[in-house]
């Protein structure tokens, strides 16, 4: 798992350092009903499970990023609202700069 990982919510992107903080973050009940969809740094689909009504399980759902495309437009998407943001065509590039204005 590449990090940070990118978790969606209805096109409100937010960035953990770690598996652990984005699992602690997230609500199960929010988990359960699909409103969340996560990614690592690379474009991996992460599964998410709501293991009781504490806490969440976060694992990869694929071995390869199939979905590097879908994750790259969602960073553009969302770098449209910072009016600092050089808009790259480059996944990894986008990361760098969503690393460097959050702090990551």
């Amino acid at each position: 798992m590449k990090f940070p990982i990118i978790i969606d919510e209805n096109g409100d992107l937010r960035f953990f350092t770690s598996k652990e903080l984005a699992q602690r973050s997230l609500e199960p009940v929010d988990v359960e009903a699909g409103e969340y969809v996560g990614y690592d740094a690379e474009g991996r689909l992460l599964s998410m499970v709501a293991v009781d009504d504490y806490s969440v399980r976060i694992d990869f759902l694929e071995a390869e990023p199939t979905q590097a495309l879908v994750l790259k437009e969602k960073l553009q998407a969302y770098a449209k609202q910072f009016p600092a943001a050089v808009l790259t065509d480059d996944l990894q590039g986008l990361i760098r700069f969503f690393k460097a204005r959050f702090d990551l």
